[in-house]
C-alpha cells in the first residue's frame, strides 16, 4: 500500500465548514456567476453576435484548463503532495478537462459527459464540499476557482451551442461514467485509496456518502442513485426537437 502522509490542519480559526456563511456566501457567489454567464450567453446567441460568443467560449474553455492546472499545481507541492488525495483523479478534475473540450472542441461526446456530470456529480462538490481550510487559505480559493468553471462550461455548452440530449447520449455517459468508476475502484481498493468516493474509506465531512450503506455494497447503491439522477437530467431533453448542439 502507498504511503499516506499526514496533511497539517489549517490554523485554528481556518476551518471550512459546510452551512456556514463562508459556504452559503461562496454557493451564492457561484450561482451569482453561472447565471450571469448563462443569461449572457443566451443574449448572445439570440442576436448572433459572434464575438461575445467567442469570448464566453475562450473564458469557459480555457478558464477550465487553467483552473485545472493550478488546482492540480497546488496539491502536488513538495510538502502538500499525498498520493490518495493529490492525484486528479476526482470526477471533478476530469470535469475540468471534460468541460475544456466541450467548449473548444465542441464535441458532442464531451458535451454529453459534461452536461450529465454537473448536475448529478459535480454538484455534490457545492453541497457538501470535502475542503479544510476556510477563506483565510488558498485552498478554500482554488477549491471554489476550479469548481466554477465546471458549471460556467455546461452554462456555454447549453446557452451559447444549443446543447441538448436524447437517448443515445444517456447510454453512452452512463457507460462512460460507470467504467471511469469501476477503473476508480479498483484503484482505490488496490491501494487503500477513495478517489471518486469509490474506496474503502469516506470523507470525514458528512456526505451522501453516509447514506448509502457500508463498502463494498454502497457501490450499487451509488450506480442505482446516479442511473436515477441521469434520468432526471435526461427529461428536457426528450422534448420534441430538443436533441440540438
Amino acid at each position: 500500500m502507498m504511503p499516506v502522509m499526514e496533511l497539517a490542519d489549517p490554523p485554528s480559526g481556518q476551518h471550512f465548514q459546510s452551512g456556514s456563511a463562508a459556504h452559503w456566501l461562496a454557493l451564492g457567489a457561484c450561482l451569482l456567476m453561472v447565471v450571469s454567464f448563462a443569461l449572457a450567453g443566451h443574449r448572445a446567441r439570440r442576436a448572433g453576435d459572434e464575438k461575445a460568443m467567442r469570448s464566453l467560449r475562450l473564458v469557459a474553455g480555457w478558464g477550465c484548463l487553467v483552473a485545472w492546472v493550478v488546482n492540480t499545481a497546488f496539491w502536488c507541492l513538495p510538502g502538500r503532495f499525498d498520493w490518495s488525495i493529490s492525484l486528479p483523479l476526482q470526477f471533478c478534475n476530469l470535469a475540468n478537462l471534460i468541460g475544456a473540450a466541450a467548449v473548444l472542441g465542441r464535441g458532442r461526446y464531451w458535451k454529453t459527459i459534461l452536461y450529465f456530470w454537473m448536475p448529478t456529480l459535480c454538484l455534490w462538490a457545492f453541497l457538501t464540499p470535502v475542503l479544510r481550510g476556510g477563506p483565510a487559505t488558498v485552498e478554500f480559493w482554488i477549491f471554489w476557482g476550479y469548481h466554477v468553471f465546471i458549471p460556467l462550461a455546461l452554462a456555454e455548452v447549453l446557452a451559447v451551442q444549443g446543447y441538448r440530449p436524447g437517448w443515445a447520449d444517456f447510454r453512452g455517459a452512463w457507460l462512460f461514467t460507470v467504467g471511469y468508476m469501476a477503473a476508480l475502484a479498483v484503484l482505490d481498493h488496490r491501494f487503500g485509496w477513495n478517489y471518486g468516493f469509490v474506496g474503502p474509506s469516506k470523507p470525514d465531512t458528512a456526505t451522501l456518502i453516509d447514506f448509502l450503506g457500508p463498502y463494498p455494497w454502497r457501490l450499487l447503491s451509488m450506480i442505482g442513485v446516479g442511473t436515477g439522477l441521469f434520468l432526471l437530467v435526461l427529461l428536457p431533453g426528450l422534448q420534441p426537437g430538443k436533441r440540438t448542439g
